[in-house]
């Protein structure tokens, strides 16, 4: 039986279905990996997409924007046509990015532009938390997170007029990395609870009702939760911290397996389109791609201080 390499197992029925049934995930399953550091022997099958990502300047101390093909050549430096900027969301061919308003260094505006970085337009002035947003089925709206008088709130927004039409106040602070799950009708988030770690939470969309996502399979000595990244419509992934180091799983909210790329740990990060090869940041903040089958890692982007990487399809 042929099986997509984006379908992730979860139970034991299903690891039997997939070691009889798909080698080649069984060969994502296990193996090592191999270091290159060599942009130049990369070839992915989706080249000729282009990866958008922030990059801290070693003087300024500002983000840049600049953008690459996923093989990791012809770079761009799309900072040229807008203030300081870092990429927070993707849909299609559309990107977003939060840009710190020229009054107020605390606020970031949303725009949007492409992987080239043609032409930039505010999307809304209101001030949002600088964390990920995710844009819904559809690309009508997204959800954020924004901040009055020091309350955050989830706030869901329509992209064309950039008027905020729902406004959620789940009872937990310090919200980041919204998702849309269950086609629109629910929102994950990372946020902290009473203990003050940080967990996944699921809110519905209709009476913002919250609950807390735990995985069959999550560790239990957790220190911290951070980077919930969509996979595709039914998978999402985060990375935990245990013991100081860090680690990425993949989740569908019920069963959670980890994802160990030998000699790395993974910060920020996104996925492919068709869910073959991971985009990250390592513990050295340089921008890594692994892909899932060969078990290759290859350094894509020399030097350090490397953020928020997507990938424009």
């Amino acid at each position: 039986m042929h099986r997509k390499l984006d379908f992730f197992p979860y139970s034991l029925n299903m690891l039997k279905k997939i070691i009889f049934g798909s080698l080649p995930f069984l060969l994502f399953a296990c193996g090592s990996t191999q270091e290159f550091g060599d942009g130049s022997i990369w070839n992915p099958e989706d080249q000729n997409n282009r990866l958008v990502y922030g990059m801290k300047d070693a003087v300024s101390g500002e983000y840049e924007l600049y953008s690459i093909r996923a093989n990791g050549s012809e770079p761009k430096n799309l900072s040229q046509s807008t203030a300081p900027a870092f990429p927070v969301g993707i849909y299609e061919k559309r990107v977003f990015l939060l840009s710190q308003a020229d009054n107020d260094k605390g606020a970031y505006h949303l725009f949007e532009t492409d992987a080239m970085g043609k032409e930039f337009t505010l999307i809304n002035a209101i001030s949002l938390a600088p964390t990920t947003i995710d844009v819904q089925l559809g690309g009508e709206k997204y959800v954020g997170v924004v901040g009055e008088d020091g309350v955050q709130f989830l706030v869901s927004m329509d992209l064309k007029s950039g008027i905020l039409d729902q406004k959620w106040t789940p009872p937990f602070r310090d919200f980041k990395n919204p998702i849309w799950r269950n086609f629109n009708k629910q929102i994950f988030f990372i946020a902290k609870a009473e203990n003050e770690k940080n967990l996944i939470f699921s809110m519905n969309v209709s009476d913002g009702s919250c609950a807390v996502i735990s995985p069959n399979g999550m560790p239990k000595n957790i220190e911290d939760i951070e980077h919930l990244r969509k996979v595709d419509n039914s998978h999402f992934s985060y990375v935990v911290t245990i013991e100081g180091k860090k680690h990425l799983y993949v989740s569908d909210g019920v069963d959670c397996f980890e994802i160990a790329i030998k000699g790395k740990q993974v910060n920020f990060h996104t996925w492919s389109a068709n869910g073959k090869y991971l985009y990250f940041i390592d513990e050295n903040a340089e921008l890594m791609v692994y892909d899932r089958v060969s078990k290759t890692t290859v350094r894509l982007i020399e030097g350090k201080g490397a953020v928020f990487p997507l990938v424009v399809n």
